[in-house]
């Protein structure tokens, strides 16, 4: 790959004939690695964030739609801060 995310080594300690090497990429959705065999494109590009996707996300894409990492974030930041402000406020009544 031309601008790999990371870079993995699966070092086994049996047989170090198994030794694997892997360019990585970061979902730009889910933010999860995917390992890439040499010579290997990534699987999708989301049209809308230009970022590469995996399979799982690109399944995804006609239901969920773009929706980046970061987002997801601070979606998931905001639904624990309602949380706990709703247990807050039913303590103190």
């Amino acid at each position: 790959m031309l601008r790999p995310d990371g870079y993995v080594r699966v070092v086994y300690q049996d047989d170090h004939r198994l030794n694997l090497e892997h360019d990585t990429v970061w979902c730009a959705h889910c933010g999860k690695h995917t390992h890439l065999k040499p010579g290997e494109a990534p699987h999708a590009t989301c049209k809308q964030c230009m970022g590469f996707i995996c399979e799982l996300c690109y399944a995804a894409l006609p239901v969920v739609g773009c929706r980046p990492h970061e987002q997801m974030l601070l979606e998931m930041e905001r639904a624990i801060n309602r949380r706990l402000e709703w247990e807050r406020n039913l303590s103190e009544m």
